[in-house]
């Protein structure tokens, strides 16, 4: 009994001795199995506890950093397995991405300020296995991770945005103020006012507080919701660089959405050299009594004067001095002697005006202008009425800007100095030219300026009926085109290039005074009201010149 309780001590303690060798060698391999892994601190099994995850993302940045502080400018990233730029192989990147579940989990109820959004520094952060670059800090601008060139945020767009255009003012602004205040009602009646004008660094001289009247000016564009003006001066006075003058336009342009097209004319206009006066008009912007009213022309007046129509005038009482005539420029408040004849209706004497002008003055102008046109019709002799070179230049300036209501009809001015003969100009109201007039041929192909008997055509038959199944008049027609027609063009072009830029701001303000790009402002033609924006109405007008030009090519060589 003995024997056999001693044996059984004995295998205890062997049981003993060997069981504790099993644990200690199965310490040893836990021990070995927890301790080893790869060179970034992952057991060789992939399983991470959290704060061993913690620790080794830390590690892997500090090392990145220290990594990106020591690589060369010039050496290239690593690249992953398809060829685009990274931070390791992909596996890497993988077993990284399948662990961050894990991280989250074991990480709860502490949050990371980098992508909370309740922290206003914080930014969205993209997952680890899309992450090729630098990671940077939108706070501080820090960057931590391995490097890449350049370094940039994955989150900031870093590309910069195109650059916007910066308009600036570049026209003058004048100031018009009337005494008390009092609106400007009437185109016949003046009232007092106080004129100023800012040049506003374009290099035209100010004019502080001078002393003017102004009225309301113009036949139908009177009617029209933008008003144009009239002024006087007290003193012959220079208006931008113009000659000194008392008596100044300001045109509205409301029916003209380009703002320019009467300036264009008249820079057209000082190419042809048989005009007797090219007024000029520049772009301007207008306050009435503080209230800004729009982008305005600023013009010289078309009347007999020293600096604008200069030409002989003789006696003055003699029936033959200088004449200035308006065809169609008679109305109910016109103040003129007014004659008519078989193809010019409402012809006004302007210069001798109505209280100088005698009967005998009167008499005399109106026969010359018939037999003048009795010449034309007979085509024999019309030469020793009409200024022939004016009458051609006046032609082509029309039908070339397709003038249609300046075609014998309103606004058509001529003059006939002392001992001289008629001349056709000064040029004026471009505002419908180009284009933009309701009772236009909406096919432009034809002429402006020939009309016909048919009482629904707006043209009456003219003069150029006439003179255009000339021979004589035409070969000189050919030729005059033939010398002018690209500098006309080319200075249109550069023009209106010109004047876009200068007036591109100001047109911003216009048009939110005068919101007419969906309606048809004023007597503007089809093709023009279907333009909605400014940049469209200058492309029109350029086309329509060039059309234009190239139909009168062809219409002129056609020519008898």
């Amino acid at each position: 009994m003995n024997h056999w309780m001693e044996k059984i001590r004995i295998n205890k303690k062997i049981f003993i001795g060997r069981a504790a060798a099993v644990l200690i060698l199965a310490a040893v391999i836990l021990f070995l199995l927890l301790s080893g892994g790869d060179k970034d601190g992952k057991s060789s099994t992939g399983i991470h506890t959290a704060g061993e995850r913690i620790t080794t993302k830390q590690e892997k940045e500090t090392e990145g950093t220290s990594e990106q502080k020591t690589t060369p400018e010039n050496e290239t990233p690593s690249e992953t397995a398809n060829g685009e730029p990274g931070s390791g192989d992909s596996t890497e990147n993988t077993e990284e991405s399948s662990s961050d579940a894990d991280l989250q989990e074991s990480t709860e109820p502490m949050e990371s300020t980098e992508n909370n959004p309740s922290n206003p520094s914080s930014k969205p952060q993209e997952p680890e296995e899309q992450s090729t670059g630098n990671r940077q800090n939108p706070t501080t601008g820090s960057s931590t991770g391995e490097n890449r060139e350049p370094v940039t945020n994955p989150q900031i767009n870093t590309k910069p945005d195109p650059p916007q255009t910066v308009y600036e003012y570049k026209i003058p602004v004048i100031h018009i103020n009337t005494e008390n205040k009092v609106p400007v009602t009437s185109n016949s009646q003046t009232v007092m006012a106080e004129f100023s004008l800012d040049g506003r660094n374009t290099g035209y001289p100010d004019i502080n507080n001078a002393v003017i009247k102004i009225r309301g000016r113009g036949h139908s564009t009177w009617k029209l919701d933008k008003k144009p003006y009239q002024i006087k001066f007290e003193e012959k006075t220079s208006v931008m660089g113009m000659k000194e003058a008392k008596r100044y336009i300001l045109l509205a342009n409301y029916s003209d959405k380009t703002l320019m097209r009467n300036h264009i004319a008249f820079t057209m206009a000082e190419t042809l050299n048989h005009l007797i006066f090219v007024p000029h008009t520049k772009p301007v912007d207008v306050y009435l009594n503080g209230t800004y009213i729009g982008v305005y022309g600023i013009g010289e007046k078309v009347e007999v004067r020293k600096g604008r129509i200069e030409m002989e005038m003789g006696n003055e009482f003699s029936a033959d001095t200088g004449y200035l005539l308006e065809v169609g420029g008679f109305d109910d408040e016109d103040d003129g002697y007014v004659f008519n004849t078989d193809c010019l209706k409402d012809v006004v004497v302007k210069t001798p005006e109505y209280e100088v002008i005698n009967r005998e003055q009167e008499q005399y102008i109106e026969d010359y202008v018939k037999k003048a046109e009795q010449a034309v019709k007979n085509l024999s002799g019309y030469e020793e009425y009409i200024d022939i070179s004016s009458l051609i230049d006046w032609f082509i300036l029309h039908e070339l800007t397709y003038n249609l209501d300046c075609c014998f009809n309103r606004s058509c001015y001529l003059v006939k100095p002392a001992g001289g003969k008629l001349q056709m100009g000064p040029p004026w109201d471009f505002d419908v030219a180009f284009g933009n007039y309701i009772y236009d041929n909406p096919n432009y192909d034809g002429w402006a300026s020939v009309g016909s008997s048919d009482s629904s055509s707006y043209i009456k038959v003219t003069w150029m009926n006439y003179l255009l199944a000339d021979s004589r008049f035409n070969a000189r027609l050919k030729q005059r085109w033939a010398e002018k027609k690209e500098e006309l063009v080319s200075t249109a072009m550069a023009e209106i290039e010109s004047t876009k830029d200068r007036i591109y701001k100001s047109q911003m303000d216009n048009f939110k005074v005068w919101d007419i790009w969906n309606i048809r402002a004023g007597y503007g033609s089809d093709a023009t009201t279907a333009l909605h924006s400014y940049d469209e109405q200058v492309e029109y007008l350029k086309n329509f010149i060039l059309n234009r030009k190239q139909w009168m090519d062809q219409a002129i060589s056609n020519l008898p």
